[in-house]
């Protein structure tokens, strides 16, 4: 990758070559991808942040990334589990209808066993906590 930087005036410097490393272990939430209870489809809100993965995904085109979904701790563990795999795979479809190669992106669906917040089975929770549940996160995978 090559960089520069560009004072306040327009002076540039000379373009350097870099090599970027990611951690493949960092988990990158993705802001406002939001999914209504009990549904796959993604809201059209959301449409703009997957948008702006996309437009990075163009950008450099050697980077992979994992699409991790997750529900709320409402309804049994299998049927969140099968419920955040639908949402990674729209997640994952979204980002191929922008052009972003399938052998890029891999969605795996982690249904309630990652919350973010004290939501887990039995315990009382607003409808905002549960929503913050209900998000998905992308990883970059080594390559």
């Amino acid at each position: 990758m090559q960089f520069y930087s560009e004072d306040e005036v327009g002076n540039r410097e000379a373009t350097k070559q870099v090599r970027l490393i990611f951690n493949p272990q960092a988990v990158i939430p993705l802001e406002n991808i939001y999914f209504a209870h009990n549904s796959a489809a993604i809201l059209s809100e959301s449409k703009k942040e997957l948008d702006k993965l996309a437009g990075l995904l163009k950008e450099y085109p050697e980077i992979r990334i994992e699409l991790m979904a997750h529900t709320d701790s409402r309804g049994s563990s299998s049927y969140n589990k099968a419920l955040s795999e639908r949402r990674a795979q729209n997640t994952r479809d979204y980002l191929i209808g922008k052009g972003i190669s399938a052998s890029r992106l891999v969605a795996t669906g982690y249904g309630d066993t990652q919350p973010v917040n004290r939501c887990v089975k039995g315990e009382t929770c607003s409808e905002a906590e549960h929503a913050q549940n209900r998000r998905t996160e992308f990883r970059i995978l080594p390559f």
